[in-house]
């Protein structure tokens, strides 16, 4: 139940099976009441441990899930890198990337370059990807001083995409958007996964 459901719901089945250990064979039966130390002892030391093992069992669940999410990422990783060897020009590599990530992190990918010292939109995935107002100031900005910025994050939060600085050495190259396809920002899991990629 730790494992599936959790500590608490486990706790609560623990405590649930003590009182009905309890009440069907303690003596008296079919009472709550205990007489003998010994049964009380017992019944104790088999909550305590049965608490103890469910404490277990919920980190073991996240330290699966950890461990799977990392997986994945590690996978997505591997299969990008495999996808972006198997391309010829700039144009073919920009969609791969864009594709790659919206299929990754279940987003609207826009990717910009700068021409004449400003950004323009290289690549988009979905094609009907488009950046309003605020969002293309939110990349200008990431662009310009090579840290994220757009939702959530602390600068121009109001932006409807994440904006995120594309780094070469020293150098800010230009700037990837992305918007989470349901109504929620970018979780630090994406961001990380959006970093790394």
């Amino acid at each position: 139940i730790a494992i599936d459901s959790g500590f608490w719901a486990s706790a609560w089945t623990c405590i649930l099976s003590a009182l009905t250990f309890d009440f069907l064979f303690i003596e008296p039966t079919m009472s709550l009441a205990i007489q003998r130390r010994e049964d009380f002892l017992t019944l104790a030391f088999f909550l305590v441990i049965a608490l103890a093992i469910s404490l277990i069992g919920e980190r073991l669940q996240r330290q699966v899930m950890v461990t799977q999410r990392n997986a994945k990422r590690t996978q997505a990783l591997y299969d990008f890198n495999k996808a972006i060897a198997a391309v010829g020009t700039l144009e073919d590599i920009l969609q791969s990337v864009v594709q790659h990530l919206s299929h990754n992190l279940k987003a609207q990918i826009a990717l910009l370059l700068p021409t004449h010292e400003r950004l323009e939109v290289a690549a988009t995935y979905p094609p009907e990807t488009r950046l309003d107002t605020s969002a293309s100031a939110a990349m200008d900005w990431a662009w310009r001083h090579g840290k994220p910025a757009g939702l959530n994050s602390n600068t121009l939060p109001g932006a409807a995409l994440y904006g995120l600085p594309l780094k070469a050495w020293e150098e800010t190259v230009g700037a990837l958007a992305a918007r989470p396809d349901e109504a929620r920002p970018c979780s630090p899991n994406q961001e990380h996964f959006l970093a790394s990629i």
